[in-house]
């Protein structure tokens, strides 16, 4: 039996901005310097006195990092832009959009194009199309040349402090200060691999959400699917209709009461959904138990 790690693919929520002021929440080291969570997160939490003398340090107003090539992060760019607030845009990919073209062939957005524009620019698809991944890398390329947004591809943050008034965004050879740093990412690109995995057979091939591309990657046989999101969920429809008998592992995360793609969704249900539901009801302002919560 072929074995397929698999995990439910969420919005990247939108960056956090850390402003130079206010409050922070810090605990001490060791060697009694402090440092926030935030600044935990990056995995190096103090840039080396040695390093951040013979590395060229750029000064801006606002980073953006954490996957800044993406549509929070793009979108956060958009707005700066827009108040002429000096930033810079720190994404890892080759290109604008590269952590969208990785992802498996058959994976489309979950949501029509109609909801899947930026500050600024409409998606350019069809109303009612399920953009592709190429297609949302494309349009996220196209939006960063648009409005002339600062990206810096190539550069992946190994370190963020703040050492005194001021943030310091390390990334490789090359470092940032800044007087805010907007972390426009999620955890779910993170893979969650149970221990007991490594005690499978030999013989099981083993693949994670991130590394699945196509059913033929797997060798013949059944499948076990674990995880019931949408990934989860379209991987195991798609290995099914290529001739696998498949299972899937997982709890129940609940779905939309009608077809997304149907007509009754293109002509209402669709825009109640995410324009009045998501944007009106489940927000944090809303008073009645069960709504989200900051945490």
């Amino acid at each position: 039996m072929g074995y397929l790690p698999a995990s439910s693919i969420v919005a990247s929520p939108p960056g956090t901005s850390l402003p130079s002021g206010g409050k922070q929440f810090r605990r001490a080291a060791s060697d009694g310097t402090s440092f926030s969570p935030t600044e935990r997160r990056f995995g190096r939490t103090r840039l080396p006195r040695e390093d951040r003398i013979m590395k060229q340090i750029e000064r801006v107003q606002v980073v953006v990092v954490g996957g800044g090539g993406g549509q929070a992060g793009l979108s956060v760019g958009y707005h700066l832009a827009r108040r002429r607030i000096g930033f810079v845009i720190l994404d890892a990919g080759q290109r604008v959009g590269d952590a969208w073209r990785k992802r498996r062939n058959s994976l489309r957005l979950f949501s029509p194009a109609r909801f899947d524009g930026l500050p600024g620019m409409p998606f350019p698809a069809p109303p009612s199309s399920f953009p592709s991944t190429d297609g949302m890398a494309d349009c996220l390329e196209a939006y960063a040349a648009r409005f002339r947004l600062p990206v810096r591809t190539g550069v992946r943050v190994d370190g963020l402090s703040r050492p005194g008034g001021r943030y310091l965004v390390s990334a490789g050879e090359r470092a940032f200060e800044a007087e805010q740093v907007v972390v426009a990412m999620s955890s779910y690109q993170r893979v969650r691999v149970p221990e007991f995995a490594a005690g499978l057979a030999p013989g099981i091939r083993q693949l994670d959400v991130n590394q699945y591309r196509h059913s033929s990657q797997l060798r013949e046989g059944a499948v076990l699917v674990v995880g019931t999101g949408n990934s989860g969920a379209e991987i195991a429809v798609e290995l099914a209709r290529s001739g696998h008998q498949v299972w899937i592992s997982g709890r129940d995360v609940g779905h939309i009461p009608f077809r997304i793609e149907g007509l009754a969704a293109r002509l209402f249900l669709a825009r109640f959904v995410f324009r009045v539901v998501f944007h009106r009801i489940l927000t944090l302002r809303t008073p009645f138990q069960g709504a989200p919560r900051a945490e």
